[in-house]
């Protein structure tokens, strides 16, 4: 954390526990105008967060295109717009964030607040959906007072995006993007139970695949679904084999019965060179043959298939630094799978609880 904002931290925790908090809940009982609330809670805490509310780059009453009534406020940095906000008094039991987010939309300013001084609304125009869809954060003064000292970390991380210093900085920008790239992941995840199309489907969105790739990470989707998370190089070669091919078109498959000591599988091991995942590799293949005496084994290229009554429930697919395990999901009718490598080898067990649990079902069936 800079040095700016460690100072603002500590002056805005000492400003809302010994003042704000309580002057909010005060003008909440007794009742306060619009025009006070905005004077003794909005501005206040804005000018904490770094803007200067006497000055030039905060406007207020700011007509917006052919409207009638302005808008409360608009902030800028050097001229420009960064975004729109309107107040309510405390409790307004009549509130309009549609009119605000309309506002934002149709003068291309991509940030606006709706706050009535308890509540603070941060929402993107630009984001489709509904008005719950366009809403990027919501803070409460009455939340974080409930439980101050253990909410105010992730109030303060939250209502920093909206300070000067976060606006300037494009924190506020690259934050937004984040939250709406990983929305539009889990809404397609949603739709579609697979993210094997996600990269394409992305790009439509206009999503960066970086951005994508690294929010992917940070949610662990790819422990569910195969959506390629390494560098760009080696995406086009992995993406065409997340899904491989069980009995390959121009090669014979070789079987063996598990009890059988035939290794089919020598080659693909050593394909491997991570020593710690090679040994996983291994780990994994001795552990799949011993499920019982009616798993078969087939192994084509670098590929080792596991089945059962004739139908796979287990696929290890081996790469240079680390294999991809794949397990067929009975629910979903889908192949899922796994990258297992020296960062996640602990989730192992894991997946190989869910193969058995794949292999049982399979079994059950006639």
């Amino acid at each position: 954390m800079n040095e700016l904002k460690a100072k603002v931290k500590e002056e805005l925790r000492k400003f809302l526990s010994e003042k704000l908090i309580g002057r909010m809940k005060n003008h909440k009982v007794k009742g306060i105008s619009e025009s006070d609330t905005k004077a003794k809670l909005i501005e206040p805490l804005f000018e904490r967060l770094g803007w200067d509310l006497r000055g030039e780059e905060v406007i207020r009453e700011h007509l917006v295109g052919s409207e009638i009534k302005p808008v409360d406020y608009l902030f800028r940095i050097e001229e420009e717009a960064q975004f729109l906000m309107e107040a309510r008094k405390v409790d307004a039991s009549v509130k309009d964030e549609l009119g605000i987010i309309e506002h934002s939309k149709s003068n291309n300013i991509n940030w606006c607040v709706f706050t009535d001084g308890n509540k603070i609304s941060v929402y993107n125009p630009n984001w489709g959906g509904n008005i719950t869809n366009k809403k990027f954060f919501e803070v409460s003064l009455e939340k974080l007072s409930q439980e101050f000292s253990g909410r105010f970390n992730k109030f303060f991380e939250s209502i920093w995006l909206l300070s000067r210093e976060s606006v300037k900085t494009r924190e506020l920008e690259k934050e937004g993007e984040r939250e709406y790239t990983k929305r539009v992941i889990l809404k397609l995840l949603k739709d579609e139970e697979t993210l094997k199309f996600i990269g394409g489907r992305a790009r439509n969105k206009k999503i960066k695949i970086t951005v994508a790739r690294n929010v992917l990470r940070e949610l662990e989707i790819k422990e569910a679904f195969p959506f390629p998370l390494r560098p760009p190089e080696e995406l086009i070669q992995k993406e065409e084999k997340i899904i491989p091919k069980i009995v390959p078109a121009k090669e014979p498959v070789k079987t063996v019965v598990t009890t059988e000591k035939e290794d089919i599988t020598k080659g693909i091991i050593e394909y491997i060179h991570t020593p710690s995942v090679k040994e996983a590799f291994e780990t994994t293949i001795n552990t799949l043959r011993k499920f019982g005496k009616d798993v078969k084994e087939e192994a084509s290229k670098k590929i080792i298939v596991y089945k059962v009554k004739n139908r796979g429930f287990a696929k290890l697919h081996s790469y240079r630094d680390y294999f991809e395990i794949s397990i067929f999901s009975l629910p979903i009718k889908k192949w899922l799978s796994f990258d297992i490598d020296t960062e996640n080898l602990n989730r192992l067990q894991d997946r190989i609880d869910k193969a058995k649990d794949s292999y049982k079902e399979l079994r059950k069936m006639k």
